[in-house]
């Protein structure tokens, strides 16, 4: 869970698009999954950089990649709440269509934040 004591930031219509954590003296930016966004630095500067965040790679395929077997998965972002992040598989562009009957699409949970790597497609 994205800690109590960060911050969330809001753009001009109130949508959240990140997180700020108080650093000592500094301010340390989040995104939405609790990746850091640069270095820490003083407030507005923080706010600024969250700002730039634009939340248009949340419906764009992005790359997870996982130990083991499982590898590289295309996936989409399903759910994004300060608990948890909810993928599912989107091989082929599978998450766009309804799977094939007697199939589900693979998912994923994680807690926020997010300890496992994913990358835009």
């Amino acid at each position: 869970m994205i800690p109590e004591d960060w911050f969330p930031h809001r753009r001009s219509d109130g949508e959240v698009v990140g997180y700020i954590e108080a650093v000592g003296e500094e301010f340390q930016p989040y995104d939405l999954l609790g990746r850091r966004v640069g270095d820490s630095c003083d407030w507005l500067s923080a706010e600024e950089r969250l700002d730039r965040l634009d939340l248009a790679w949340m419906g764009e395929p992005q790359r997870l990649i996982l130990q083991g077997r499982a590898g590289e998965r295309r996936v989409r972002i399903l759910e994004v709440t300060r608990e948890r992040l909810i993928l599912v598989d989107d091989e082929f562009g599978a998450a766009m269509a309804a799977p094939p009957a007697g199939r589900a699409l693979a998912r994923w949970e994680f807690d926020l934040p997010l300890e496992v790597t994913m990358r835009p497609l």
